[in-house]
Protein backbone atom coordinates (compact mmCIF):
# COMPACT_ATOMS: atom_id res chain seq x y z
CA UNK A 1 0.00 0.00 0.00
CA UNK A 2 3.10 2.52 0.82
CA UNK A 3 4.02 1.74 -2.83
CA UNK A 4 0.71 2.87 -4.60
CA UNK A 5 0.58 5.70 -2.13
CA UNK A 6 3.94 6.72 -3.12
CA UNK A 7 3.35 6.64 -6.75
CA UNK A 8 0.26 8.59 -6.40
CA UNK A 9 2.35 11.33 -4.38
CA UNK A 10 4.69 11.79 -7.09
CA UNK A 11 2.07 11.63 -9.94
CA UNK A 12 0.22 14.52 -7.93
CA UNK A 13 3.17 16.45 -7.11
CA UNK A 14 4.10 15.98 -10.80
CA UNK A 15 0.51 17.24 -11.86
CA UNK A 16 1.06 19.86 -9.53
CA UNK A 17 4.43 21.42 -10.76
CA UNK A 18 2.60 20.50 -14.39
CA UNK A 19 -0.34 22.51 -13.36
CA UNK A 20 2.03 25.66 -11.63
CA UNK A 21 3.83 25.99 -14.96
CA UNK A 22 0.80 26.40 -16.81
CA UNK A 23 -0.67 28.67 -14.63
CA UNK A 24 2.55 31.01 -14.81
CA UNK A 25 2.69 30.87 -18.56
CA UNK A 26 -0.94 31.71 -19.07
CA UNK A 27 -0.64 34.62 -16.55
CA UNK A 28 2.52 35.63 -18.76
CA UNK A 29 0.39 35.53 -21.72
CA UNK A 30 -2.33 37.64 -19.78
CA UNK A 31 -0.09 40.14 -18.93
CA UNK A 32 1.58 40.49 -22.52
CA UNK A 33 -2.45 40.30 -24.00
CA UNK A 34 -2.87 43.31 -21.41
CA UNK A 35 0.21 45.26 -22.06
CA UNK A 36 -0.66 45.07 -25.99
CA UNK A 37 -4.26 46.13 -25.46
CA UNK A 38 -2.76 49.55 -24.04
CA UNK A 39 -0.37 49.87 -26.58
CA UNK A 40 -3.09 49.54 -28.94
CA UNK A 41 -5.78 52.30 -27.39
CA UNK A 42 -2.49 54.53 -26.84
CA UNK A 43 -1.70 54.50 -30.66
CA UNK A 44 -5.63 54.29 -31.86
CA UNK A 45 -5.84 58.66 -31.96
CA UNK A 46 -2.21 58.89 -33.65
CA UNK A 47 -3.55 56.54 -36.30
CA UNK A 48 -6.88 58.03 -36.59
CA UNK A 49 -5.12 61.14 -37.30
CA UNK A 50 -2.93 60.23 -39.33
CA UNK A 51 -5.87 58.26 -41.73
CA UNK A 52 -7.77 61.68 -41.68
CA UNK A 53 -4.62 63.37 -42.76
CA UNK A 54 -4.49 60.86 -45.71
CA UNK A 55 -8.11 61.31 -46.75
CA UNK A 56 -8.15 64.76 -46.51
CA UNK A 57 -4.71 64.96 -48.70
CA UNK A 58 -6.63 62.46 -51.06
CA UNK A 59 -9.74 65.22 -51.44
CA UNK A 60 -7.56 68.23 -51.81
CA UNK A 61 -4.40 67.33 -53.95
CA UNK A 62 -6.46 67.29 -57.07
CA UNK A 63 -7.20 71.03 -56.52
CA UNK A 64 -4.06 72.00 -55.67
CA UNK A 65 -2.18 69.95 -59.31
CA UNK A 66 -5.21 71.98 -61.36
CA UNK A 67 -4.35 75.22 -59.21
CA UNK A 68 -0.14 74.53 -59.95
CA UNK A 69 -1.16 73.56 -63.29
CA UNK A 70 -2.95 77.21 -63.65
CA UNK A 71 0.32 78.97 -62.38
CA UNK A 72 2.48 77.06 -64.90
CA UNK A 73 0.25 78.24 -67.77
CA UNK A 74 0.69 82.00 -66.53
CA UNK A 75 3.77 81.74 -66.05
CA UNK A 76 4.85 80.79 -69.62
CA UNK A 77 2.84 83.81 -71.07
CA UNK A 78 4.30 87.24 -68.96
CA UNK A 79 2.95 90.29 -70.36
CA UNK A 80 6.44 91.65 -70.26
CA UNK A 81 7.14 89.29 -72.94
CA UNK A 82 4.15 90.47 -75.12
CA UNK A 83 6.12 94.00 -75.34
Amino acid sequence: MSKARATSEVAVATCSLTRDGYADALAEVQTKIALSEQTLVAERPAVERKAASRRKCRRVQPAVERKAASRRKCRRVQPTDLS
